[in-house]
């Protein structure tokens, strides 16, 4: 809900009260600690949709999970207590979310995301709060940038 939060502050002003307010989690944090561990769909929804936030489409687990993470571990050694996302699964979601976003009819979206997210899309790093503005045209190369 970290991502809802910035994004209402930033686009609170009377002039974005018509503008769409859709949740993708093709674009949520990649997941690496328990700490990306999401809030499940009907929760956000109860919190959020009365301030115009869509939810539909979201699934109830929206978050990254694999039964059998602790078997195909890829982390650095530590203890770990929820499945981190590899690196495929990652960038597949952002290609997917990159083709979704060049579908919309809008022209302008802003998107609202954490770190690892942004950087997996632009190959920028921002810090907290900054904002970007990205053509969507170069969303067309189908690159996607990952760190570890």
């Amino acid at each position: 809900s970290r991502a809802l939060h910035t994004a209402s502050l930033a686009f609170a002003g009377k002039e974005f009260h018509e503008v769409p307010r859709l949740v993708n989690a093709d674009v949520r944090e990649r997941m690496w600690l328990s700490s990306d561990v999401g809030t499940t769909s009907s929760a956000l929804s109860s919190s959020w949709a009365e301030k115009g936030w869509d939810f539909q489409g979201l699934d109830e687990t929206w978050w990254y999970t694999n039964e059998k993470w602790r078997e195909t571990e890829w982390r650095r050694e530590g203890e770990y207590v929820h499945a981190g996302e590899p690196e495929e699964p990652f960038r597949q979601r952002l290609q997917v979310f990159k083709s979704w976003l060049l579908a919309r009819p809008e022209r302008r979206i802003a998107v609202v995301a954490h770190w690892g997210t942004i950087y997996g899309l632009t190959g920028k790093s921002l810090e907290n709060c900054e904002s970007l503005e990205v053509s969507l045209a170069s969303f067309y190369d189908g690159k996607i940038f990952v760190t570890d």
